[in-house]
């Protein structure tokens, strides 16, 4: 406990004026304020936790007789489908229990879970005022969240949060920029043998807190690409354990990573960090790849999966073992019903079905020695992002699977997409430079046929290619133009009545 107190002093006195890395230095305004509120709540919050945490040996002391049965691992890069993944798992609640944002944030223990148990059992007897009201405050607060993934407190969440009060998180590290917790995102390789056995034995614990609340019958389902780098501790500490690894194209998973993570670096700083994270995140995400392939080829058929993401779904092709579990669980065969279940449970259908199909055939296997650059090449997908990027990824994978766009014969939505200048821009004079640039037409037509999308810019069609400019999915017959339609926005007085309805239903009011 001493050591521990003396590593939270050690961060709480860096994070006021962290270095970067020797990169940047000097004082913050935005970074002080937010320390100032950050520190006492957490502090709060973790001492509150804590006291739930000491009083669940003295009220329910048997916890720790819990057995730890074969619990799976849902790891991998970010942004690879490791949250649809989790959330699709989950849904098998018979088989399944996993944790909740709620329980992660305001009850780690089995005592606070008990008391908030009984709390909403009470707000249910006097017509749920409380639970209406707290839904609200929940969309007010983490709806922002939603473009990463749908994120609310009674939602499938990372675990990886029950760490926070042993500094084994690294989530952390956006606080506190301290090489210390930099050290989590190479666990396995740099993390001396007496810390990971701290962290497991503290993790271990929060399991069977868990499944003492849930049912120990239960099978644990954990979804952490932070828990990558501690593959081989956690089959270690946990030796009947499983494990997925979900992976996805480099060239889309990365920059969406260090994007998210600049962001918010800034917030919580206010000066230019993007070098400190990009140059940190690219080294972490590389170990990430390597270290994920390196762990999956040394753990038996049996204990291990494969899974190829695109950010919004996840097709698995596991060893022999693990398929025998996982078949009447895990169906994704038809990328349709797939994408079709996410929407769902976007707009709030949290219980529905899984698709129904066998398991995909077409996800090829990377090997151990794979480069990232390598996994850019080699890389098997199916992608979401456009009728003719979706038609080649089968051709890519030579799985035998044949993806055709055709408008339908009675009209379609005609779309236009669009560059804009914000009104309060710093720098209006360089956009305007830029939009000239952009639209010099032999410059469009090399935009177009890298990314074989239509652009806006006739006199740029003499520069197109001939695969470009000669598809009809890209650039539609006149006769398909002729057929196509544009849509209006609701008036003002029937947006209020759509947007009413839709948040009645949402709210269950």
């Amino acid at each position: 406990m001493g050591a521990l107190l003396k590593a939270y002093g050690r961060l709480f006195v860096r994070s006021w004026c962290p270095d970067y890395g020797g990169t940047l230095k000097g004082v913050s305004p935005r970074r002080w304020l937010v320390m100032a509120l950050f520190w006492p709540l957490f502090v709060l919050l973790q001492a509150i936790n804590g006291a739930g945490l000491m009083l669940d040996y003295l009220l329910f002391p048997d916890f720790r007789r819990v057995r730890v049965r074969e619990p799976l691992f849902v790891v991998g890069v970010p942004r690879s489908g490791t949250t649809f993944l989790h959330r699709l798992l989950a849904g098998d609640r018979e088989r399944f229990t996993t944790t909740a944002l709620w329980e992660l944030i305001f009850a780690p223990s089995i005592t606070q879970r008990f008391f908030w148990r009984g709390v909403g059992r009470l707000d249910a007897l006097v017509g749920a005022p409380l639970s209406r009201l707290f839904f609200r405050l929940e969309r007010w607060v983490l709806g922002g969240l939603d473009d990463v993934h749908q994120t609310g407190l009674r939602d499938p969440e990372e675990d990886y949060l029950a760490l926070l009060p042993v500094l084994g998180c690294f989530l952390l590290v956006l606080a506190v920029p301290d090489p210390v917790l930099w050290r989590l995102t190479y666990a396995d390789r740099d993390l001396p043998a007496a810390e990971k056995q701290r962290l497991m034995a503290a993790y271990r614990r929060f399991v069977q807190r868990h499944l003492y609340f849930h049912g120990e019958h239960r099978t644990f389902l954990s979804k952490n690409p932070s828990f990558t780098p501690f593959m081989a501790t956690l089959a270690d500490a946990f030796p009947d354990a499983r494990f997925i690894g979900c992976l996805r194209n480099p060239t889309a998973a990365v920059p969406s990573q260090i994007n998210s993570i600049v962001i918010g670096g800034k917030l919580f700083d206010g000066r230019d960090t993007a070098d400190y994270w990009r140059e940190g995140f690219l080294g972490m995400l590389d170990y990430y790849y390597r270290h994920l392939l390196d762990q999956l080829a040394r753990l038996p058929a049996e204990r291990q999966a494969h899974a190829q993401g695109n950010g919004k779904a996840c097709h698995v092709d596991e060893g022999e073992g693990l398929r025998t579990e996982l078949t009447h669980v895990l169906r994704v065969g038809e990328v349709g019903r797939v994408a079709r279940q996410l929407r769902e449970a976007k707009d709030g259908h949290r219980d529905g079905d899984a698709p129904k199909g066998p398991l995909p055939e077409y996800i090829r296997d990377y090997p151990r020695e794979a480069s990232v650059l390598d996994l850019t090449r080699r890389a098997a997908r199916v992608d979401g992002g456009g009728a003719v990027e979706a038609a080649g990824a089968p051709a890519e994978a030579d799985n035998g699977v044949e993806i055709v766009y055709n408008a339908p014969k009675e009209g379609a939505l005609m779309w236009f997409d669009q560059m804009a200048i914000p009104a309060n821009a710093p720098h209006k004079a360089e956009a305007l430079e830029f939009l000239n640039y952009i639209m010099r037409p032999e410059v469009m037509a090399k935009a177009s046929n890298y990314v074989y999308y239509a652009n806006g810019n006739k006199a740029s069609q003499e520069f197109l290619n001939e695969d470009v400019i000669g598809d009809p999915a890209i650039y539609p017959t006149p006769e398909a133009m002729d057929n196509t339609f544009t849509t209006t926005p609701y008036e003002p007085k029937v947006q209020r009545v759509v947007t009413r309805l839709w948040t009645k239903i949402k709210s269950g009011t």
